[in-house]
């Protein structure tokens, strides 16, 4: 028999191939024995990741993670004791940004890659997560407290974008707290009305309860402007 070679016309589709012949009278034979047409099993593994972001100072947190690795696969996070704490997948840039479920805890984080075909790669190089130990910068006061003595006047902080910044008095006690926004402001409202005598005080004693190296400190004062007269007044001083 002679042979033909046939170019298909789409791509073969998984499962049994048959042909038939015509002869040019017409006549058609019987179908011949199937051949299974099977999937090319895949088996590269894909490269290893790399870890892109620097994981100092971010322990404790849920900072997200930049991951570089096969585009379209699939990409794990594991902290040092092998346990899994976010996936993402890598697009076409081979890029996955990973946010953990939970708190990155101190130590060596790794990232392995999965590609569609389920080869799995090798662990990327470790990445160490530590905490955090920079003091955040010197806060300022913005609102000037001159006559705000024995006042709730909320006060104008600013300080690291995201840091929780709290109000001390000159004793140290604890008077307001809020969080600085993505613009480095926190508007503190104190939480108790505070004495003259307290506020006013020519004590340079620092705070005890100061959360950054120093405290740009403002004093408040009484206020002693005398009020505006009244109409009445006015009427009965002509």
């Amino acid at each position: 028999m002679e042979k033909a070679t046939i170019t298909p016309t789409k791509e073969l589709p998984a499962g049994d191939v048959t042909a038939k012949e015509t002869t040019p009278a017409g006549k058609v034979s019987e179908a011949s024995t199937p051949a299974k047409a099977t999937p090319t099993k895949d088996t590269t593994t894909p490269s290893k990741p790399e870890i892109k972001t620097d994981l100092t100072g971010k322990a404790g947190t849920k900072t997200p993670v930049e991951v570089t690795a096969t585009p379209g696969s699939k990409v794990e996070l594991f902290d040092k004791d092998g346990n899994k704490i976010g996936e993402g997948v890598a697009g076409k840039d081979g890029k996955a940004t990973i946010t953990p479920t939970k708190e990155l805890p101190a130590g060596d984080v790794t990232a392995k890659a999965t590609d569609p075909a389920g080869n799995v790669s090798q662990p990327s190089a470790p990445e160490k997560a530590t905490e955090d130990t920079k003091a955040p910068a010197k806060p300022e006061i913005k609102t000037d407290l001159t006559g705000k003595a024995g006042t709730k006047t909320p006060v104008e902080v600013t300080a690291e974008p995201g840091s929780k910044v709290e109000l001390f008095d000159k004793d140290g006690n604890k008077i307001g707290e809020g969080v600085a926004d993505e613009n480095g402001k926190s508007y503190n409202h104190t939480n108790e009305r505070t004495s003259s005598r307290r506020r006013n005080s020519e004590s340079n004693r620092p705070s005890r309860k100061c959360i950054t190296t120093k405290c740009t400190r403002k004093k408040a004062t009484e206020d002693t402007k005398a009020p505006a007269k009244t109409r009445n007044q006015n009427r009965s001083n002509r």
